[in-house]
């Protein structure tokens, strides 16, 4: 998807030397397009959280070890 938008934006770059830190800031903008998407997919509405998915419960055949 970089190389991608990369090949389709090559004739807006004006300094080829800056190739690297050009390709590099797509690949940054890329991946915090890929992070702002995943963020807003995993929304869970406040009124629909129960109390117990905030507490932890031990395995029920847990049995804590004693450090000696």
């Amino acid at each position: 998807e970089i190389y991608f938008a990369a090949y389709h934006k090559f004739v807006q770059l004006k300094n080829q030397d800056a190739y690297k830190a050009w390709i590099i800031s797509i690949a940054r903008n890329k991946c915090n397009d890929y992070f702002r998407k995943k963020a807003t997919q995993y929304e869970i509405p406040i009124d629909e959280l129960e109390e117990d998915n905030f507490s932890f419960h031990y395995p029920e055949d847990y049995t804590p070890k004693q450090i000696s």
